[in-house]
């Protein structure tokens, strides 16, 4: 809503825009407590991993930022061909341990 608008409308139509803006605030306040339960759980149950088992510690922080949006179609090609280029190098290594008589897991 622009200025102009906001000082020439009537006032019950204003309510329709506070309406529209709380609900986008509490939209964003959902995703911001999400966030901080991935990320804060990730952390506690990481360090908690790590004082109760040490070295022997299995959980690990989150790698990868979590994703807001729907990944492009030029994001899904690049990850395509990244995964047939992984798939490939372990194709490749599998084929050279077979040929050097090594056991293939």
């Amino acid at each position: 809503m622009t200025e102009e608008e906001f000082w020439h409308t009537n006032p019950r139509k204003l309510n329709v825009y506070e309406k529209a803006w709380k609900d986008e605030q509490e939209y964003q306040n959902e995703m911001m407590y999400l966030f901080w339960g991935n990320y804060g759980l990730s952390a506690l149950f990481t360090a908690i991993d790590n004082v109760l088992n040490g070295k022997k510690a299995k959980a690990k922080y989150i790698d990868e930022p979590i994703k807001l949006f729907e990944m492009t179609d030029k994001e899904k090609e690049l990850e395509k061909e990244n995964a047939i280029a992984r798939f490939m190098g372990w194709a490749k290594a599998t084929k050279n341990n077979i040929k050097k008589g090594k056991e293939v897991k």
